[in-house]
């Protein structure tokens, strides 16, 4: 048995209420279970190190808060994790992934188009990477790549929070070292984007002044901060009337744009029709029919013999606009004029 495997039933074994781990009972069980002889002090206690050691890199953020994780209780004589439910090595077994993908099927309001299936799809392949590195020799690189963490999320919960009670934030922004900026803002919604480049986390809220005792919640006005450059949140105590006019939905601030970010609070913005083709031949003939541009996307004229595609989509002119134009120039040509230039 190597290190690896013994570190993999060590942690097991910590995680365990009813196994009392010390040396004796950890040789014994080495033993008796998997044949293991000549298991020394010298070798647990090295085990021991290391499994510190893995802690201290995997789970920096529990280890600043709470110190080590693996205690050695002198009244009860064993090592034990000092969180519950803590483990290195936890892995989702088939029954809890087919609950939560069956949960998220119940939520999937809360994702756009078919983020549930790939949620659940990225629980499932972490699962399998530890099942398969229990069985073979560990790999100098990660074999799994997913988007890493979402920027800002320690801000979520209060922000959350603000939201469900309907109670106004102040948000006090500030990054890359320069001088803080603060709002005052009526949170409604969190929103997720992945731009290609990174991932974030947005909150979009209602701007309020001191004083205000009513608020008639409108599309037009609402502000998206990210919440990566949020410094502080602080909940205030002035908690307005909130007017909700009937079919209000804060989501609908993105419904005609190809990103996230508007140039809504310097003028009005109207969606306009944009109508494009792909070049003959071209490999993204099948992407477009796949996976549509924007919910607005129309096929007008389909030749799956040249691979041809027309498509209209109706959105606002803005950089996310031009930037998609400008990225796929080589695969597709705008065939109607609008400001796009």
């Amino acid at each position: 048995m190597n290190t690896s495997e013994r570190l993999n039933l060590l942690d097991e074994c910590l995680g365990r209420p009813t196994f009392k781990v010390r040396y004796e009972t950890f040789k014994s069980y080495l033993a008796e279970k998997f044949d293991v002889v000549n298991y020394s002090p010298r070798t647990f206690h090295r085990d021991l190190s290391e499994l510190r050691e893995k802690i201290e890199i995997e789970f920096p953020e529990l280890v600043e808060e709470h110190g080590d994780l693996i205690r050695f209780d002198k009244r009860n004589n064993e090592y034990k994790y000092q969180l519950p439910d803590f483990s290195v090595n936890h892995r989702l077994t088939n029954s809890e992934l087919n609950t939560i993908a069956r949960k998220l099927g119940f939520n999937k309001h809360l994702f756009e188009g078919g983020n549930h299936e790939s949620l659940v799809n990225k629980l499932r392949s972490i699962a399998l990477m530890l099942e398969f590195e229990s069985e073979h020799e560990p790999l100098e690189w990660n074999p799994l790549e997913l988007i890493g963490t979402r920027c800002g999320s320690q801000n979520l919960d209060i922000i959350l929070d603000c939201i469900y009670k309907k109670q106004p934030i102040r948000v006090i922004r500030e990054r890359f070292g320069r001088k803080g900026t603060t709002y005052e803002i009526l949170p409604l919604l969190i929103k997720e984007y992945h731009n290609g480049w990174y991932t974030g986390w947005y909150v979009l809220g209602y701007p309020i002044s001191e004083g205000n005792q009513t608020i008639t919640l409108d599309i037009k006005p609402l502000r998206l901060l990210a919440l990566d450059g949020i410094k502080e949140v602080i909940p205030m105590a002035q908690k307005p009337k909130i007017k909700i006019p009937k079919g209000f939905n804060p989501s609908d601030y993105f419904k005609n744009s190809l990103g996230i970010i508007r140039s809504n609070l310097k003028g009005d913005l109207h969606p306009e029709p944009v109508e494009f083709q792909t070049l003959e031949g071209s490999w993204i003939y099948d992407y477009l029919k796949e996976y549509p541009v924007h919910n607005s996307q129309e096929i007008l004229f389909d030749d799956p013999e040249k691979r041809l595609l027309k498509i209209r989509i109706t959105v606002e002119v803005d950089d996310d606009l031009r930037q998609f134009l400008l990225k796929f120039s080589n695969e597709i040509k705008q065939i109607i004029q609008t400001k796009v230039p």
